[in-house]
């Protein structure tokens, strides 16, 4: 008989020390669908940031989906119970708070240089809560003909102009 065992969730403390090529942590808030989440951590992954951080609450956990479609990254996960509490906790540790927004006040391709330590956070498909909104700096990415990107999608063109910046 095979037995599979659940996932194992990680800490933030795990996460904080953890080494990377971006010091970024990812806050993939309210991802409800798990073809979303898998490629959020895959994506994760492969631009080799310390961790990803998801509500216990109105998010999918990782399960068997997630996992295939993570193609079985290994990245650190933690479940968190309160959001501005978490926010609150790393601005209390001095990082810089990003969102990505569609109407964000920053775009993108004006920054040139990154901070120490980035919390981004990341929006599921019902958006982003407007209090955690004003806990952090908005940024857009510029696109035309449609008014939102996926969320995957969104974290990897982020990921990737945040790669070249190092």
């Amino acid at each position: 008989m095979l037995e599979i065992s659940d996932f194992r969730y990680s800490s933030i403390q795990e996460i904080e020390t953890k080494k990377t090529t971006l010091n970024i942590i990812l806050f993939a808030y309210k991802v409800k669908d798990p073809r979303n989440l898998g490629a959020i951590l895959r994506t994760s992954t492969a631009f080799d940031i310390k961790g990803v951080i998801i509500t216990s609450k109105d998010s999918c956990p990782v399960n068997q989906t997630v996992i295939n479609t993570s193609r079985n990254s290994q990245i650190p996960v933690v479940r968190v119970n309160n959001s501005i509490e978490t926010i609150q906790y790393f601005k209390n540790k001095e990082y810089k708070i990003l969102c990505l927004d569609n109407k964000g006040q920053i775009r993108l391709n004006s920054i040139k240089k990154l901070d120490k330590k980035i919390l981004l956070i990341l929006g599921g498909e019902k958006g982003i809560d407007p209090k955690i909104k004003s806990l952090s700096d908005t940024i857009n990415i510029p696109i035309k003909n449609v008014e939102s990107l996926n969320t995957s999608v969104a974290l990897g063109i982020t990921l990737y102009h945040f790669s070249c910046l190092l």
